[in-house]
């Protein structure tokens, strides 16, 4: 995989990276290996892992549970300053050398406590080349908005964030209702637009309308929170994207709309989409301009959207794949600029906030429906396009604005009466433990579009902590447990609030907890093999896997991951272990795909080691 320098050689600005100061990317000859994909896991996705990132900074996501005191020291062993901490969503954004990031990513991936580290990557505005028609407002009629006004034109109790280059709040249709917000680029409360993008953006979301000028927004009524989340080149970064999010939820955002691509493989955004999605808020995403495919599969709680012309085509320059979930208009889009008048655009951009505007309509209209709720009125309401059913081309289909409020109207929102499923992966029943342990659990809801809101940890009955993202892992300091037996449980809860049956294990602390009683602390890594697949293999149906995982002490697990995503782990004794996994890959999109072995012993170290086969 080949690490793209183009931005900053090309000389497109000064980037004040979230951290601040300039990012340039790592030379070719130390990001061409499997061994990248599988410290950052997210650069299993080539559209990924060909983006600029901050070579100066590092996200870093803790395990819930972990000691604030144990990840600082964690970070300072590794060489990493804190600069920025998103408790909601587990995430501390770090400063380190730029000469020592793939050295301090791989120390910090070996930390007990803590589960991941991503690059921190930029993204662009998407934003095509204007289209010479300044066309009247067509696209709006396309999607029924007329007929939508009749049942809602917007509610001021409904908060649509708008994360972008800023927005222009003094434009005569953005006046009195966008709200002063937050820069998170540069940690500032300057939210004015210094690129263009995000007014335009806000307009399409919001323009006010009926006051006879300019142009119409979707949602007429609801308040505009200016959310800058990038630089005056127009490029934001996973870290300033996810703290914008966060930030807008708990202001109390209930549509957020980032016109920023490609973020269907980015973990950072995706996980805090998933926050987002728990507390009662939709973010929606522009599916990028590249007009490619992608093999990502995006994630069940962000929206993303491409866009189409006005024959209800797809737009050339709308990327597809099956992290698609909507179309909505985007070609020769009506909408404001930072400088106060008007002009037509195009992008998956503009047909990102059509459906976002949809959404908040119909939450104008019906305030206590849940995001699920909203998603699935505007999929099933769809116009569906395209091959009949849902499709990688335009998703669902495209936004329909008219037959979305009309089904708000009458809906009733189904009970959920069924609990979710819960596992615990590990530790094992009667388990000896010391020092801080690593608790793994597997949660499955059995109501589809629903889906486990949480998983939370239990210990003697008594919750410590909960995850909200898979995979749901934890750290547990069985250093503050007295010696003896002690019960360690996990309950699944969906988004409906039904619990599970709580599974549980009982683990034994040695002596007083602390560390046991070798005197010696260790701090070296499995070494795994794999033996087959081997690297560059074409596979099918399917796929056997065997490797030999090696420890210095003793092995406690070894994890199959495919793309990054852990697929299944089984306990390990001992200090070698031959450990063999199936992974079914009829589902699987042909292409190049990442297996990756990770064993962790029971110091909590990991090694790991990939191979790419080809379906």
């Amino acid at each position: 995989m080949r690490m793209r320098r183009g931005w900053l050689e090309s000389g497109l600005g000064m980037l004040a990276a979230i951290a601040g100061g300039c990012a340039p990317v790592l030379p070719d000859s130390q990001t061409d290996s499997s061994t990248q994909v599988a410290l950052f896991s997210e650069d299993a996705d080539p559209q990924l892992a060909q983006r600029d990132f901050a070579d100066d900074t590092l996200i870093v996501r803790t395990l819930p549970g972990a000691e604030p005191t144990d990840v600082a020291s964690a970070l300072g062993r590794a060489g990493a300053t804190a600069i920025e901490t998103l408790p909601e969503i587990e995430t501390i954004v770090a400063r380190v050398a730029p000469a020592d990031l793939l050295d301090v990513a791989e120390q910090l991936a070996g930390e007990p406590t803590l589960e991941a580290v991503q690059k921190n990557y930029f993204f662009d505005a998407q934003l095509a080349p204007d289209d010479p028609r300044f066309a009247d407002q067509a696209p709006l009629e396309v999607i029924g908005l007329p007929d939508a006004w009749e049942i809602s034109t917007g509610s001021d109790s409904v908060l649509v964030a708008v994360l972008d280059t800023g927005v222009y709040a003094g434009h005569a249709d953005l006046a009195g209702r966008t709200l002063a917000g937050r820069n998170t680029f540069d940690r500032s409360a300057d939210s004015s637009d210094v690129f263009g993008h995000g007014t335009l953006v806000a307009g399409v979301l919001g323009a006010a309308s009926d006051n006879g000028t300019g142009v119409a927004g979707v949602d007429w009524e609801s308040q505009i929170l200016a959310v800058r989340v990038a630089n005056a080149a127009g490029r934001a970064s996973s870290a300033a994207i996810a703290s914008g999010i966060v930030w807008a939820v708990n202001r109390g955002a209930r549509v957020i709309n980032v016109s920023f691509a490609p973020l269907q493989a980015d973990g950072l955004v995706l996980r805090a989409a998933r926050h987002a999605y728990a507390s009662g808020a939709l973010v929606f995403i522009s599916a990028g301009n590249d007009g490619k495919y992608s093999t990502a599969r995006g994630s069940r709680e962000a929206v993303f959207v491409g866009a189409t012309d006005d024959s209800d085509a797809l737009a050339g320059f709308s990327s597809t794949g099956p992290f698609v979930d909507l179309t909505a208009p985007g070609v020769a889009i009506w909408s404001t600029t930072h400088e106060g008048d008007y002009r037509a655009v195009s992008g998956t951009s503009f047909a990102s906030p059509i459906a976002a505007g949809v959404a908040a309509l119909v939450w104008s209209a019906r305030p206590e429906l849940r995001p699920v709720t909203v998603e699935r009125l505007l999929r099933d309401t769809a116009v569906d396009l395209g091959a009949a059913g849902r499709d990688d081309t335009y998703g669902a289909g495209r936004v329909d604005a008219a037959a979305a409020l009309a089904a708000a109207r009458d809906i009733i929102e189904a009970e959920d009466h069924r609990a979710p499923i819960v596992t615990l992966d590990m530790p094992a029943d009667g388990a000896e433990v010391s020092g801080t342990i690593r608790v793994g659990a597997s949660a499955a809801d059995l109501d589809d579009g629903v889906g486990v809101a949480e998983v939370v940890l239990y210990v003697d009955g008594a919750p410590v902590v909960s995850d909200t993202a898979f995979p749901y892992r934890f750290a547990l300091a069985t250093q503050r447990l007295a010696s003896g037996a002690h019960t360690v449980g996990v309950v699944a809860i969906d988004d409906a609030g039904n619990a599970s049956t709580p599974a549980e294990v009982t683990v034994y602390v040695a002596g007083d907890g602390s560390s046991g009683d070798t005197g010696t602390t260790d701090t070296q890594r499995p070494s795994v093999t794999i033996q087959f697949p081997i690297a560059g293999a074409n596979i099918t149906g399917q796929v056997g896997i065997q490797a030999i995982a090696t420890d210095n002490v003793a092995l406690q697990s070894v994890e199959l991951l495919v793309d990054g995503i852990v697929r299944e782990s089984k306990p390990a004794t001992g200090s070698r272990a031959t450990v063999s996994f199936v992974w079914l890959a009829d589902g699987a999109t042909v292409g190049d795909h990442v297996i990756t072995i990770r064993a962790v012993d029971t110091a909590e170290n990991r090694g790991a080691t990939s191979v790419v086969v080809t379906k």
